[in-house]
């Protein structure tokens, strides 16, 4: 198990690079491992380039990985530190988080994301623009806001706990047709 960290062929990463590029997820069996519906996609938005786009993957192996599921709360964040601390081992590091779903996301921070997403992704664009409209107006709104945050993120650990805090958003009422709010995260802890 690890996780993949992509990079611009024969360079490291730049910070603008990064911003544009970046794609962090965990491997198992030398596969990615994904959640529900979880997939990796490409698109190539430059105008009228006919050049190829190279991706390098670099392949990292963790020193443990740890699972557990959250029962979050609807369109609410949840805080992780406590169930993150609770999984690591006692050596300082770093550690990759990632949420198994693509209606919820992940964040460092505190306090709650779902208000300000509301605004940036309103729930009227289901009715506009979206045509996988089966499952809710929060379906495809919250697939969206994951979009924008992210399902991973990576910080640093001291003595057993993440230096940041870490945060899933939940952007459903309701998970897929009516469902719960159990969500699944990974964790792969990376010594220093």
């Amino acid at each position: 198990h690890g996780f993949i960290v992509p990079r611009e062929q024969g360079r490291p990463y730049s910070s603008a690079s990064r911003s544009r590029f970046r794609i962090t997820l965990p491997y198992a069996d030398g596969r990615p491992c994904m959640g529900t519906w979880q997939g990796i996609y490409l698109i190539d938005l430059r105008e009228g380039s006919t050049e190829p786009v190279g991706i390098v993957i670099t392949c990292r192996s963790s020193a443990r990985r740890e699972a557990f599921v959250v029962d979050a709360k609807a369109r609410d964040a949840t805080q992780l530190e406590g169930e993150i601390s609770r999984r690591l081992p006692a050596s300082d590091g770093a550690v990759f988080v990632h949420e198994m779903h693509t209606s919820a996301s992940l964040s460092v921070g505190t306090g709650n994301l779902e208000p300000t997403m509301n605004r940036v992704v309103p729930e009227e664009w289901h009715h506009e623009f979206f045509e996988h409209t089966l499952e809710g107006v929060d379906d495809m709104t919250g697939h969206l806001k994951c979009s924008l945050l992210g399902c991973s993120t990576t910080v640093p650990v001291q003595e057993h706990g993440p230096l940041l805090p870490v945060r899933l958003n939940e952007h459903r009422y309701a998970g897929g047709f009516g469902t719960g709010h159990q969500r699944r995260v990974l964790l792969d802890h990376l010594p220093a």
